[in-house]
């Protein structure tokens, strides 16, 4: 799975709309961190899959 390191820009919900934020400063450790919970939802995501069309 590629991993995308470069985005300068995010987007933030904010009460019924999204709204496009620039990344400032983050620690090679959030970055892991973040990337490390996406990998685990999407596998997650994958198993339910899996069992509904069982």
């Amino acid at each position: 799975m590629p991993l995308i390191y470069k985005t300068k820009t995010v987007k933030v919900k904010k009460q019924e709309t999204f709204e496009d934020r620039e990344i400032t400063v983050r620690s090679s450790q959030m970055r892991h961190s973040v990337i490390e919970e996406i990998q685990d939802t999407i596998k997650a995501l994958s198993v339910l899959k899996k069992r509904v069309k069982k």
